[in-house]
């Protein structure tokens, strides 16, 4: 029977061809603002996944519901969310009752034009460039798995494989797909690159935004200084309140992230704002702070001149750390020890993906992807050898999935 050596055998055979599509991939841009960009990732993807056996099919983006469009523009600001590329779906029959689906995102947090500054190497057993971490080197590892499997007749599980195009922009239009999809399955793997020298996320944070909107009064910073209310200033009052709620030991983080205030030079500003990024380890943690919040602001706009307004939004949910999905990795753990790998785990204070999987009560395990690390910025990388590796882990983890699941 076929095993571990053979799986690594034929993949190291072919880790040119690896790195070659990791190349291709990274060269084409495709930030979620870019739909031909992530629509061409896409069609790469799905084109060498077709042979294998996969059938797709495309879930175009709807636009936000009207209470939520404050969000979109918040999460993707000048992006018409109804343009953005659609999410791709493919499925394949397998062995057995349960279904594993597998997550990747085509889309990166990189600007048009990144390339001319961060071009593609490979540097010291590295490859870098925009997007090689998250989470272009995961999307390699997913096709080369699938293909080991292929080759060399692995039992497999039913399959289903989800491309989004948002994830980047909040994924507000993959999220319900990928819920639906996730409701089906009983397993999920998210294609992310693994953390820390190759750890697996096993929880992520809660994630959302806020906007405090601060209304003062505009006057002549001059002839009229005394009939101003300035915005600004009232929030600058307030801003320092809301980010003191931060508790990083207790997975709690409040930013203010953007600020915009004020119309002319010479006028005091009538208006202001500031985007907050919020972060907590769970629903009930946030529910907490939301309630911290609103009341620290309420409290504010009863004692100023100045109006306030909070809007909160959760747009990720937490992926929690369950007896479920300790045991999958586990079991994933076991699979790397046949491949002379010892995986670890950890969490996660971001989000990607998964979060909408775990909500609809799919088993997930998060960073299945090669290792990689200092993401989103000029030095994002991941471990060449990784690569090899870690497909040859997923590979057999799928077979496994088939065949010796891990008991209910």
């Amino acid at each position: 029977m076929r095993g571990a050596e053979d799986l690594r055998d034929w993949l190291l055979s072919r880790r040119d061809e690896w790195l070659s599509l990791l190349h291709e991939l990274v060269e084409i841009e495709s930030h979620s603002s870019d739909p031909h960009g992530v629509e061409r990732v896409g069609r790469t993807i799905v084109d060498l996944l077709v042979p294998e056996g996969f059938s797709f099919q495309s879930v175009a983006q709807s636009p936000p519901a009207p209470e939520r469009r404050w969000l979109a523009e918040v999460l993707a600001a000048g992006v018409d969310q109804s343009r953005m590329a659609p999410t791709l779906v493919g499925r394949r029959d397998g062995e057995g009752p349960d279904r594993l689906l597998l997550l990747g995102d085509l889309d990166t947090a990189y600007e048009p034009g990144s390339l001319q500054h961060f071009p593609f190497t490979v540097r010291d057993g590295r490859a870098l460039g925009p997007g090689v971490a998250d989470a272009k080197g995961g999307l390699v590892v997913l096709v080369a798995a699938l293909s080991a499997l292929r080759a060399l007749d692995f039992p497999a599980p039913p399959i289903a494989v989800l491309l989004s195009g948002d994830e980047q922009a909040g994924s507000l239009g993959s999220g319900p797909v990928i819920a639906r999809e996730a409701a089906a399955s009983r397993w999920c793997f998210c294609m992310e690159c693994a953390r820390e020298g190759g750890k697996v996320m096993v929880s992520r944070a809660h994630i959302g935004v806020g906007r405090l909107v601060v209304t003062g009064r505009e006057s002549h910073a001059g002839s009229s200084h005394s009939h101003g209310i300035n915005a600004i200033h009232a929030l600058a009052e307030v801003l320092p309140k809301l980010t003191a709620l931060t508790n990083p030991s207790s997975g709690v983080f409040v930013t203010g992230t953007i600020i915009r205030g004020g119309s002319r030079r010479s006028v005091v500003p009538g208006s202001a704002e500031v985007i907050l990024d919020v972060r907590t380890p769970d629903q009930r943690a946030w529910d907490t702070l939301a309630a911290m919040m609103l009341e620290l602001v309420l409290d504010e706009d009863a004692g100023s001149e100045a109006r306030y307004d909070l809007a909160l939004a959760a747009h990720r949910p937490g992926v929690e750390r369950t007896d479920d999905v300790v045991q999958l990795f586990e079991f994933v753990k076991s699979v790397g020890h046949e491949f002379g790998i010892d995986i670890a785990e950890t969490g996660s204070s971001a989000a990607g993906s998964s979060a909408f999987a775990a909500e609809a009560g799919c088993i997930v395990l998060d960073g299945m992807g090669p290792a990689g690390g200092d993401l989103m910025t000029k030095d994002e990388y991941i471990e060449v050898d990784s690569i090899v590796e870690r497909s040859g882990v997923l590979a057999m983890a799928i077979s496994r999935l088939a065949v010796d699941p891990p008991r209910r």
